[in-house]
């Protein structure tokens, strides 16, 4: 279902979701993801007020330490993830090797409106399964950030932080899940939902997969919520083309009612196209790997590396 222009959003969502969007103070304008799905089912538009508009005010309630956590210079790949019927990437990320294994990844959210910068910070294993994930909010011309959050997963526990306050206690949640902060609107959606994809380490049949919501931090008392967000199934493998060449891909589908959200995946576990169907969907575009994540692509050099950084 596309809805019938970007400001009728709020509408189609219903008296609900406005209520539920003003009080996080956001701005209910154009779904971030251009994902234009009604009320309940595959709640993308949680995360999809036009970022550029968003007031950032009572965010700042989820304010955290995000974890130092160690990693060596060197970037594995880097990439940007482009919505349809756009010219300019929605999200420009690098995945680092860290020196105690697995990737570092930051993500910066394209968002020139306000001149806050925001990035979307993942601590991941060696299959690319996410073990934390935060932000960091960068007021105009700061290199340091105002504010960072993150959660960590261990085990079946969820826990996040905040400084200053208190440590959430354990979450218990097992199974594969994606993470949305509540009121938090700018967020890079495919590598969220490559993570719980790459969490369900499917190869065959089909698993449920949940949004788990978190709000609280510096003043509020920490509340987490679990939600089925649908049954995600391994569809097959597929061939894709990716600047030129032909790379094999794992095609899953994330059904919820009526609605199915397609997502094929390469590799080590890079996601390479979402889509809910022609002219709604993001694809991986200007990528480069100076790893072997996708085997069929070359590796480039450390040198290429500085070069496009």
């Amino acid at each position: 279902m596309r809805a019938a222009g970007c400001c009728s959003v709020a509408q189609e969502y219903g008296v609900r979701q406005r209520r539920k969007i003003a009080k996080a103070g956001a701005h209910t304008g154009c779904l971030m993801s251009d994902f234009r799905i009604r009320q309940g089912v595959f709640h993308m538009h949680r995360i999809g007020a036009d970022w550029s508009k968003t007031s950032w005010g009572p965010l700042m309630i989820l304010v955290l330490a995000l974890c130092g956590t160690a990693f060596s210079q060197e970037r594995a790949a880097e990439g940007q993830y482009q919505m349809s019927g756009t010219a300019k990437a929605a999200t420009r990320w690098v995945l680092y090797s860290k020196s105690s294994g697995g990737y570092h990844l930051e993500s910066e959210i394209q968002n020139d409106g306000n001149g806050l910068r925001i990035v979307q910070v993942e601590e991941l294993n060696a299959e690319i399964v996410p073990a934390a994930i935060g932000y960091e909010f960068y007021p105009k011309d700061q290199k340091k950030p105002s504010a960072t959050m993150t959660c960590e997963f261990s085990g079946d526990s969820i826990i996040c932080r905040s400084q200053p306050g208190a440590t959430s206690k354990p979450f218990k949640y097992r199974g594969p899940f994606w993470l949305w902060p509540e009121g938090l609107f700018a967020v890079d959606l495919p590598w969220l939902l490559d993570g719980a994809v790459n969490m369900a380490r499917l190869e065959k049949g089909k698993t449920s997969v949940a949004t788990i919501t978190v709000s609280g931090g510096s003043q509020e008392e920490w509340v987490f919520s679990a939600e089925e967000e649908g049954m995600l199934e391994f569809a097959g493998v597929e061939s894709m083309e990716i600047g030129g060449t032909r790379v094999a891909v794992r095609h899953y589908s994330l059904r919820s009612g009526e609605e199915t959200l397609n997502l094929w995946i390469a590799g080590s576990g890079i996601l390479v196209k979402m889509s809910r169907g022609e002219g709604d969907e993001f694809v991986l575009t200007n990528y480069r790997q100076y790893k072997k994540l996708i085997p069929e692509l070359k590796v480039e050099s450390q040198g290429a590396a500085q070069t496009a950084s």
